[in-house]
């Protein structure tokens, strides 16, 4: 009778530290997630946050090129909103096009707060892609182990 308890307990206690270890690394998985993409928000925000300086420099070189400035402050506003990648991709095509119009205009080339901006823009943007592939890693980890469990669970209940 004593000996059937204490294998019980023996096998109680190895199931709750197995079952602990496993909630811990998915913790850990879910907190990389949250992590890395603070990562990515950061320099995305940035960047939108450099947006409207940019717009008025440009503004000062091409005040006729109004088309331009209304198109950027709305594709600003949408991914300021709502990060998603359309509206995200949509932003950066209106900045690259400001700066390939700064690239080509001999007086914007000239203008320090122009290249100063065109250096940021170009160091965020690296720090962008390199904080996308860590988030992308991090989920892709998150996502794996997640199938694997579920799948096993189904496994386990299948007859």
């Amino acid at each position: 009778m004593f000996m059937n308890i204490l294998v019980i307990s023996i096998g109680v206690f190895i199931l709750l530290v197995f079952l602990t270890i496993f909630y811990v690394f998915f913790m850990n998985l879910k907190r990389n997630v949250n992590k890395n993409w603070l990562k990515l928000y950061f320099p995305l925000r940035r960047r939108q946050d450099m947006t409207p300086a940019l717009i008025e420099i440009f503004k000062k070189h091409f005040p006729a090129n109004k088309k331009i400035f209304i198109e950027t402050i709305k594709a600003r506003q949408k991914a300021y909103f709502e990060i998603t990648d359309e509206n995200v991709a949509e932003m950066n095509f209106m900045i690259k096009r400001i700066i390939s119009h700064g690239k080509k205009s001999q007086k914007m080339m000239y203008d320090l707060n122009f290249l100063e901006m065109k250096n940021t823009f170009s160091e965020n943007n690296e720090a962008v892609q390199i904080a996308a592939v860590e988030y992308n890693i991090a989920v892709n980890k998150y996502n794996f182990w997640g199938k694997v469990l579920l799948q096993k669970k189904v496994e386990l209940f299948d007859f």
